[in-house]
């Protein structure tokens, strides 16, 4: 017996070996464009003081796309002198040290959305100080294949930069949110969205084909970075799948398209508004989690579906009715 227990332990394991490590079985090495980070800030915060004309010339003819607004030395110099973005870049050097790991998860998460859209031209990332500004922490521009990436904004969440946001949103501001940020916004051009008459659970697909996209180019990311989610909002929404599918099953929800829905359960907020006594345990934009897991389950149902496909794809009804989606 024991002889044949033995072979048999080992298949499973190497069955579940195989299966966990699916995803990062996409040959990458034939793709030959590259990512990393651009450091404009560094090269900002070290040019000379004492001639600034020519340190604009210099850096403009390196990072053109930060000049294009103007050179006037007067502008420039007090970018260079001000205490606060002086400040936020010794904050970034103690934070992110070299940048080799980040520039490592950048290129591996790239290469895998070079693999799903071949078609886009190499995307430049240039890292920079944007003096905390908060309304864009990564700016991407499809048009110039150009991202922006604002690493003063991700310093961590209890750094004092934030503590005038609420704590739900100054935990975005997690250094290992930096890539999985700069992911998102080159992916969301290749994702359609339905949005006149969209009801909610438009907006549940539309996310949810968000977030998978990001499973796929973060195939080695905890689930918690990729929805933003603490590990205990992650556990709530696991534990109580089939409970938050019933409720917007039971009241008709997902295909009304009040406003008042997409806040409650779809847009930014500290928990989801069940209206209930479990409201305060529940994660902010929990619809957004369940259109993730309805995409999954379609996927797997369809594999002929490519990523493209599902990007492409507004029908939400068909989605849900294709996944077979039953918690």
């Amino acid at each position: 017996m024991n002889k044949l227990i033995k072979p048999l332990f080992i298949f499973l394991c190497l069955f579940v070996f195989a299966s966990c490590n699916e995803e990062t079985e996409i040959d990458l090495s034939q793709i030959s464009k590259e990512a990393r980070f651009i450091r404009f800030d560094s090269a900002f915060f070290n040019s000379d003081t004492s001639n600034i004309p020519t340190e604009i010339e210099r850096l403009s003819a390196l990072y053109p796309e930060f000049y294009a607004a103007g050179k006037n030395p007067v502008f420039w110099k007090s970018q260079r002198n001000d205490e606060q973005q002086l400040e936020l870049y010794a904050g970034t050097k103690k934070v992110f040290k070299d940048f080799s790991s980040l520039n490592e998860n950048l290129n591996f998460s790239m290469k895998h959305f070079y693999h799903y859209f071949p078609q886009v031209p190499e995307i430049k990332f240039y890292s920079y100080i944007s003096n905390l500004d908060l309304e864009y922490p990564i700016l991407y521009t499809p048009e110039q294949n150009i991202c922006f990436a604002g690493i003063d904004l991700y310093l961590g969440p209890d750094k004092p930069y934030y503590q005038h946001l609420p704590a739900y949103q100054s935990y975005f501001r997690q250094p290992a949110f930096l890539v999985r940020d700069c992911i998102d916004a080159v992916s969301k051009p290749h994702i359609a969205r339905k949005l006149d008459a969209a009801t909610l659970l438009d907006d549940m697909i539309y996310y949810g084909k968000q977030l998978y996209f990001l499973e796929k180019m973060l195939p080695q990311k905890d689930e918690t970075i990729i929805v933003q989610y603490t590990p205990e909002h992650l556990d709530f929404c696991k534990k109580n799948e089939r409970t938050i599918w019933a409720y917007f099953v039971e009241n008709k929800h997902l295909f009304d398209t009040s406003q008042d829905l997409k806040r409650r359960f779809t847009e930014l907020a500290p928990f989801s508004k069940f209206r209930m006594k479990f409201d305060a345990e529940t994660p902010g934009m929990i619809g957004r989690w369940v259109g993730w897991q309805i995409v999954r389950t379609y996927m797997a149902e369809n594999e002929s579906e490519t990523l493209q496909q599902l990007g492409q794809e507004t029908d939400s009804r068909k989605i849900l009715k294709l996944s077979g989606y039953r918690p």
